[in-house]
């Protein structure tokens, strides 16, 4: 049913937002960026995974699909987090450069 093509939709980009995640710390870890900036950086991939632990709970708990918070969680994500925090750590996300 929809639900549960959404939920598995939302469970596998958590995986690879998670296999991001690790990439990108190693990353700064790797480029010797400061302590700090890891620690921000941590934090906020933090935050974002937990947006898709609340979606997650939300399907669970009515099945009604939640498409226009999907597509927030998604754009909050994709917009809001790779293409703005991670351009520093990524040049290649930097189209201005």
């Amino acid at each position: 049913n929809l639900s549960d093509s959404l939920r598995q939709k939302v469970v596998n980009l958590k995986t690879h937002f998670e296999e991001h995640c690790v990439s990108e710390e190693k990353e700064y870890q790797d480029n010797h960026i400061p302590k700090d900036l890891l620690i921000k950086h941590q934090k906020i991939h933090e935050e974002l995974l937990s947006l898709f632990d609340g979606l997650l709970d939300r399907l669970e708990k009515d099945d009604q699909a939640l498409d226009s918070e999907y597509f927030t969680v998604l754009s909050t994500i994709i917009v809001g987090h790779i293409q703005t925090d991670d351009t520093d750590c990524f040049p290649y996300l930097n189209h201005e450069k």
